[in-house]
């Protein structure tokens, strides 16, 4: 279940799972930001899942009050993803260069970040806003359209 917001127009504290149609009600309350959910984050997210990835999390600008936000950020479980599947602007090393990254928004329209362990990494830095801290979304996999 997805939180209310902070004064600050961020995420409650916490790693909050959702499922697909609760971010879409939840964070597409305009067409761009529908658009950007249906054309990029769910494109990326099925992707992941035919790669086998069960762990994502949804982060950046699209979870915040932010009127139009410019994209979206995932992280995802890479030790569960099988690498002949997966994208090669998603897998690392390639996703943690600029030119990786440009790939994966101009095809997915967000960045798509590989999460090495259970902690630390992307998932940490995801819960943070310059110093401040502030909740993410765990996206239920299993309720992909």
């Amino acid at each position: 279940m997805i939180p209310g917001f902070q004064p600050n127009g961020l995420l409650e504290v916490g790693i909050h799972l959702a499922t697909w149609s609760e971010i879409v009600q939840n964070f597409g309350s305009s067409g761009h930001r529908r658009n950007l959910l249906e054309q990029g984050t769910l494109k990326a997210l099925r992707h992941l899942r035919d790669a086998g990835v069960i762990d994502v999390w949804l982060d950046g600008s699209m979870t915040s009050e932010k009127d139009r936000p410019s994209d979206y950020d995932l992280c995802y479980a890479v030790w569960q993803a099988d690498m002949g599947k997966l994208d090669s602007v998603l897998r690392p090393p390639l996703a943690l260069t600029q030119n990786g990254r440009q790939g994966m928004r101009r095809k997915y329209r967000g960045d798509v970040l590989p999460q090495e362990g259970p902690t630390g990494g992307f998932l940490e830095f995801f819960q943070q806003d310059h110093g401040t801290p502030k909740g993410i979304i765990k996206v239920d996999m299993r309720s992909l359209p």
